[in-house]
């Protein structure tokens, strides 16, 4: 867990995801991660994600990450203010053991994401949005 840790840089978290490549657990909230530093990061391990508060995350960012996380089941992703449907549909797509998903604050994500999220991850029992 690295959330809040006020000297750790994005480039810090995309070199601790390059070396560690079977990490299960990954909380970065508040760190200043930037979509460059997740595009090209592979942790097919991964099954917990939270990059709440992460208010430089994009969809393009995100969605690079969860394409390669087919093995999360709880993502949290709230108060990431630019985040849309693009990501919602991502994970609905790229996880379908999905348990739990958390976007509050994400106020440009619509029904639409919804509705993919409820066909796209048959496991889901916590929405939280």
């Amino acid at each position: 867990q690295l959330s809040g840790c006020l000297g750790l840089t994005g480039a810090g978290v995309q070199r601790l995801l390059q070396k560690c490549t079977k990490l299960q657990d990954l909380r970065i909230d508040l760190v200043p991660v930037l979509d460059r530093h997740l595009v090209n990061v592979r942790c097919t391990e991964l099954t917990h994600l939270c990059v709440a508060m992460c208010s430089s995350l994009t969809d393009s960012g995100l969605v690079a990450l969860i394409e390669k996380c087919p093995r999360l089941q709880c993502v949290d992703v709230s108060y990431c203010k630019d985040l849309t449907n693009a990501t919602v549909c991502a994970i609905a797509k790229s996880c379908p053991d999905l348990k739990a998903f958390s976007a509050v604050g994400c106020t440009r994500i619509s029904d639409m994401g919804v509705k993919a999220l409820a066909q796209g991850c048959r496991a889901l029992r916590h929405l939280n949005l």
